[in-house]
């Protein structure tokens, strides 16, 4: 496969054409969900005293299958909202987004720390990141916060393709003069994003 298929390839399969407004909000790299009629399986989790009874919970939560594991994907949510369990913790609720960018009917629920927004990470990246593909006109550069993109050289600029938030619609892509270490951060930052 060329690199350039290989890039084209990339960016369709996040690039999803929709009616709906795009989330702003999605779930981290890591993240567990439950749907919501087993939100009792995490309230016991976000009620945990102690480490002990923190294992217990995920242990349980994962093993009975009332929540998923961890999920390396990022994934986009819509109608966000925060719950609190009979020991007033909080968590979120949410409907996740299907391939074609609706909201999905089901609810479900996770940790308060793995939903974020665009707007968030953006304010709060580091911006650190890897170079994992590198030829004359191409670069792939993995994000350590999470997402990827790749800059294309063009004649007398780069383009910067980015798949650092999991977003419905086409990803953003910029042009920059050059494919400097101040550009390669930017991009992991994901000011790309910005409104």
């Amino acid at each position: 496969m060329s690199l350039r298929i290989f890039v084209i390839y990339a960016l369709s399969m996040l690039s999803v054409s929709t009616a709906l407004a795009e989330p702003r909000y999605f779930l981290r790299s890591g993240h567990i969900s439950c749907p919501s009629q087993n939100r009792t399986a995490l309230e016991k989790i976000v009620d945990a005293t102690d480490d002990e009874q923190l294992k217990a919970a995920l242990y349980g939560a994962v093993y009975t299958g009332a929540c998923t594991g961890a999920v390396m994907a990022q994934m986009p949510v819509t109608s966000v909202k925060e719950i609190k369990s009979k020991k007033s913790n909080s968590y979120y609720c949410f409907s996740a987004v299907s391939i074609e960018g609706k909201p999905e009917d089901n609810l479900s629920c996770t940790l308060r720390s793995h939903v974020t927004s665009v707007e968030r990470e953006i304010n709060e990246r580091r911006g650190d990141y890897q170079i994992t593909l590198e030829s004359p006109k191409l670069l792939k550069v993995e994000c350590v916060e999470g997402g990827f993109f790749f800059m294309r050289k063009q004649e007398d600029t780069w383009e910067r393709m980015s798949l650092v938030f999991p977003v419905i619609g086409d990803p953003p892509s910029k042009s920059v003069l050059t494919r400097s270490v101040e550009e390669l951060r930017n991009g992991c930052l994901g000011i790309d994003y910005a409104n």
